[in-house]
């Protein structure tokens, strides 16, 4: 069976994703008694902005990158390819 119950977006401290994606529907369909899996499958934008607090969670576009722009680490290397990974 598959459950469309919104997503658990919100369960991340930064995120684009709506204030309703909280994770609600999957919690009550756990309650109820259903068996959950393939629950570290969860989609993200890998570019939003972090700094400075007043945009923080929202989307930097594609359009960015196109324009040359580079996304950097927290060490300041590079990568228009997302070469890197984060080390969750």
């Amino acid at each position: 069976m598959v459950l469309g119950t919104g997503g658990i977006g919100r369960a991340f401290k930064i995120t684009s994703n709506s204030w309703e994606y909280t994770g609600d529907g999957l919690a009550l369909a756990y309650e109820a008694g259903a068996a959950l899996q393939d629950m570290e499958f969860v989609q993200f934008h890998p570019t939003g902005m972090i700094w400075p607090p007043s945009v923080c969670g929202l989307l930097v576009t594609e359009g960015v990158r196109g324009e040359g722009g580079v996304l950097r680490n927290k060490e300041g290397a590079g990568s228009c390819s997302m070469k890197f990974r984060h080390s969750m």
